[in-house]
């Protein structure tokens, strides 16, 4: 008899920590996702890779962060969808692929959603900021070299 009520007084002790999920386990999902953003990533993959079961990953996730594990992993590829369109070099069916969106299309349509403008029109905008703050006449260049 004494063993089961062991047992409940534990049950109980986990259910009235509500849906938490310790800090350490919280910020390795977090590193799993940012470390795999290029591929399909699902709630089984995440938990499987911190140690955690699915269903408490995905609510305590939600209770801790404060968002679902989903719009994490979104914002997460919008962010470093960003970073790379800062950068001219990768086009933007590269980028969409390289962050883990199925294809271009996709990216373009969360990314709209979630900053209000199109990866296209974020790079443009990215790239005339840059310009206007960069050093004028170029590199190397000086201002006797001009008068000559």
């Amino acid at each position: 008899m004494r063993e089961a009520h062991r047992s409940a007084d534990s049950v109980n002790a986990l259910a009235a920590q509500g849906p938490k999920l310790p800090h350490g386990l919280l910020r390795s999902a977090m590193q799993y996702v940012n470390d795999n953003l290029d591929a399909k990533l699902t709630w089984h993959q995440i938990a499987s890779a911190v140690g955690v079961d699915p269903f408490r990953l995905g609510r305590g996730f939600k209770f801790a962060a404060g968002m679902t594990l989903h719009q994490y992993v979104t914002r997460c590829r919008i962010r470093q969808a960003m970073r790379l369109l800062a950068r001219e070099e990768l086009g933007i069916a590269d980028i969409a692929l390289e962050v883990g969106f199925s294809c271009q299309s996709h990216l373009t349509t969360l990314f709209r959603k979630h900053t209000g403008t199109t990866p296209a029109a974020f790079r443009k905008a990215t790239a005339r900021t840059a310009q206007r703050f960069a050093p004028a006449g170029g590199v190397g260049s000086s201002s006797s070299a001009r008068a000559e």
